[in-house]
């Protein structure tokens, strides 16, 4: 189980403020600074496993706290102020110390700008060992040098999409339904050969409607999902924004 110092790392990391991590959990403001602290105090006493199992999800931890989560994408968003900066990126050096193997493999994301735009980047960290998948969003150029230094990844692969592309990553990731596959797609310096413009023109080229588009792609995330867990057939709403998100 982690210690309640990687756990406020972890929370620095994710950059969420106390008060969307309240808004996303409902957990109690005083039961959450019972975990921020270093008294010995038992939190367990002051919050239900429901709501600990909410909190885990929330900032990407395994059950039962028991490390960085493994099977979905997480997201450690870089603070939009200058002077936090520091601190955040003094939190992800502990975490790649304490929480993440020796051998970390790292790609960027690269956002197409006009000649004056802002350049923004998404570093894509992936730890072979533990299969931790994390994406690093709001990455400006000197954050990117740093965490590039930090991960010893001297030259990583790199992809640039447009500006459309970018920010549905990004809102994919930010939102918890960006797929490992396409996180592993990206860590290979690959990009989808299509545009969602693409598709649009095939399907009417094809005269297939946004209807039948929708159950064909429900209908492939089901059967994939009956090969991996038999037991898995039932199409959720969850499921359709996944595949939607696809």
């Amino acid at each position: 189980m982690i210690s309640r110092k990687q756990f406020r790392h972890v929370q620095i990391a994710r950059g969420l403020t106390v008060k969307e991590i309240i808004a996303r959990t409902g957990i109690p403001a005083q039961s959450f600074m019972v975990l921020m602290d270093d008294a010995e105090r038992d939190p367990s006493k002051l919050i239900s496993d429901q709501t600990f199992k909410i909190l885990e999800h929330v900032l990407g931890f395994e059950a039962g706290m028991n490390g960085l989560q493994r099977t979905n994408v997480i997201e450690w968003r870089v603070p939009a102020k200058a002077d936090a900066r520091a601190k955040w990126l003094s939190a992800v050096g502990n975490i790649r110390a304490d929480l993440l193997g020796d051998h970390v493999e790292v790609a960027v994301m690269a956002r197409k700008t006009r000649l004056l735009g802002r350049k923004e980047f998404a570093l894509f960290i992936f730890d072979p060992d533990s299969r931790v998948k994390v994406v690093v969003t709001h990455a400006d150029s000197g954050i990117q040098r740093a965490l590039l230094k930090l991960f010893c990844v001297p030259e990583p692969l790199v992809v640039t999409v447009d500006e459309s592309e970018y920010e549905l990553t990004c809102n994919l990731v930010a939102n918890s339904v960006y797929r490992p596959q396409q996180f592993m797609v990206v860590l290979g310096g690959k990009v989808a050969r299509y545009t969602w413009n693409d598709v649009q023109a095939a399907a009417k080229e094809f005269n297939f409607t946004p209807d039948e588009l929708i159950d064909l792609i429900v209908c492939a995330v089901d059967e994939s999902r009956k090969v991996t867990d038999p037991a898995s057939s039932v199409v959720t709403e969850d499921r359709i924004l996944r595949a939607v998100g696809a």
